[in-house]
């Protein structure tokens, strides 16, 4: 028995040992899966003869079945399942229990899938109206293309059919061609193929399933003048509820605009190449981060760009790092796209310890000749002259013009010391009480915030404010209690260091003192720390607040 996709269900029959049960007929019921279909007419019975007669009956005769069983009909019922209805004899029944087989053959299969877009491919004009670009579409396998609208400006198909039924199948349904008329060029983005994309429209919750892809570029010199515009769809995880065809789809109103960007050739000329401005984006934090540095031109212009650290090392755009000397192996230079801004990141290392500062220059690069077209397109070549990028004013042109400084960490810790050592007291780096920021910067939030830098995790979260509560310990033979003092700002010592530039900006609130007048009793301390302002500090970048113990506690 092949059964696949589907359950068969069951049916008992009791009777008394010896008796005989009465000819009459037995209802199975075929259900299939989730995600699966069924009917009678992909239903059989092993080995037996089918009628033919359109009714889906099998005689038995000789097939696998138990004696007796004579026929099975198969029937569909409306609600998705199928009803095997077995005809037997007068069968004689055994004292022992009896199993009466009827091999049913059955495959549910996945219920088929389509799809269906709307494509609209919209020609610009000149100046003078003409249309500067023509469309066609190409013939897909399984894909019926309907041709709605061609006119010199507007061309416009629907594309449909049958796709695959398994989930996250990609099949293309469509291929548009976009050709230049004579004289003209297309708009080109940065990997050199139309910078605008297809914009898609009504397709709902399956706009994911909906892709395109620009292929098969044509260029005359370094000109872009056809390419490929392919439409793919992805089959979604479960059935679309209601659609049985394709134009079934088509009433989705699945649609597809493709606007076409052109250019009349550019006239024989001595190009100018500049860079005419230069900027880097500021750096912020100690972390390691990525920042931009942006230079403004002529489309063209090529450029080197010098990142120099303060040890010399210099950055190498293509590894990522910086190193001692470059490898021109893994350099080249930068040129300014199509829209005239060029930007490229740079890979920051951290600056945990202390500031770390950044230099750059610009060099031009000569920029070499470029023919706007080819004579194998039977169009006239065009000549762009070569010529060295040349720099503009405030373009820095040697290290030390432009800099940019990563500022260091900063960090306030919160100690409690004692004039004596008899009392447990616990450190920084049990309790928490720390706060790392930026130098002489006020932080933007208040707020505690995973810093993954700080090196202990007790004093994980950082960035203005912290919450803490700590006990000590007294020790000694006799009772100890709190003096009455409030735990406040005021009562924060700020141990100077000798190499102090700016001290930090802090302050206490919401400080409680409790504790009992035991001996060996316990203290606790608690309150948030803020601070305002991180200042400034030659050293080791760390700040000390002092919560001294002789102030709150006296012998009881």
């Amino acid at each position: 028995m092949a059964v696949e996709n589907c359950t068969i269900s069951t049916q008992s029959i009791t009777a008394l040992g010896g008796s005989t049960l009465v000819a009459g007929t037995k209802t199975l019921v075929i259900t299939p899966d989730a995600g699966f279909e069924v009917s009678a007419a992909q239903c059989s019975v092993g080995n037996a003869m089918e009628t033919f007669d359109g009714s889906n009956t099998w005689n038995t005769v000789g097939a696998n079945v138990t004696t007796g069983v004579t026929q099975v009909q198969f029937a569909d019922v409306g609600d998705g399942t199928v009803e095997a209805i077995v005809t037997h004899e007068a069968i004689s029944i055994s004292n022992n229990t009896t199993d009466f087989l009827v091999d049913i053959d059955v495959s549910a299969a996945v219920p088929p899938s389509f799809a269906c877009v709307f494509i609209e491919v919209v020609h610009s004009s000149d100046t003078s109206g003409d249309i500067m670009s023509t469309s066609q579409f190409s013939n897909i396998d399984n894909i019926t293309e309907v041709e709605i609208q061609n006119t010199p400006d507007s061309h416009k198909v629907t594309s449909s059919g049958e796709v695959s039924s398994t989930a996250g199948t990609i099949t293309q349904i469509a291929k548009v061609r976009v050709t230049a008329v004579d004289g003209v060029i297309f708009g080109v983005g940065d990997d050199n193929l139309p910078s605008a994309a297809p914009f898609l429209q009504g397709m709902g919750d399956l706009q994911p399933n909906w892709s395109t892809a620009y292929t098969n570029p044509v260029y005359s010199g370094d000109f872009l003048i056809q390419f490929d515009v392919d439409v793919f769809y992805e089959t979604p995880a479960n059935s679309l509820n209601g659609i049985e065809s394709a134009n079934d789809f088509c009433d989705l109103g699945h649609k597809i605009s493709i606007r076409v960007k052109a250019n009349k050739i550019p006239t024989a000329r001595t190009m100018s190449y500049s860079v005419d401005g230069f900027n880097t984006e500021p750096l912020f934090g100690y972390h390691p981060q990525v920042r931009d540095v942006i230079a403004f031109g002529t489309p063209g212009s090529r450029f080197e760009i010098g990142v120099v650290d303060e040890d010399g090392n210099i950055y190498n755009f293509k590894t990522g790092v910086f190193s001692a000397s470059l490898d021109r192996a893994n350099h080249d230079y930068h040129e300014i796209p199509a829209r005239g801004v060029y930007r490229a990141p740079v890979n920051y290392p951290s600056s945990l310890s202390a500031a770390k500062s950044y230099n750059y220059f610009v060099e031009g690069v000569s920029t070499p000749a470029k023919v706007s077209v080819g004579g194998e397109f039977g169009r006239t070549a065009n000549l762009i002259e070569a010529g060295v990028t040349s720099l503009g004013s405030s373009v820095p042109t040697r290290i030390a013009q432009k800099t940019e400084v990563s500022k260091p960490r900063q960090t306030v810790l919160l100690k409690v010391t004692q004039s004596a050592s008899e009392h447990a007291i616990p450190s920084a780096s049990v309790t928490g009480v720390s706060l790392y920021g930026l130098v002489n910067e006020v932080p933007k939030r208040v707020i505690n915030v995973k810093d993954p830098d700080i090196p202990y995790t007790e004093a994980a979260y950082s960035i203005s404010k912290v919450d803490f509560s700590f006990t000590v310990t007294l020790g000694g033979s006799k009772a100890y209690a709190a003096t009455g003092s409030i735990l406040d700002g005021a009562t924060l010592y700020y141990l100077a260091d000798n190499n102090t530039i700016t001290a930090p900006e802090y302050r206490l609130l919401n400080g409680s003192i409790t504790s009992t007048y035991s001996a060996s009793a316990s203290v606790v301390f608690a309150g948030t720390l803020y601070v305002d302002s991180f200042g400034e500090v030659n050293g080791d970048g760390v700040y000390q607040l002092e919560i001294y113990l002789d102030n709150f506690i006296k012998a009881a």
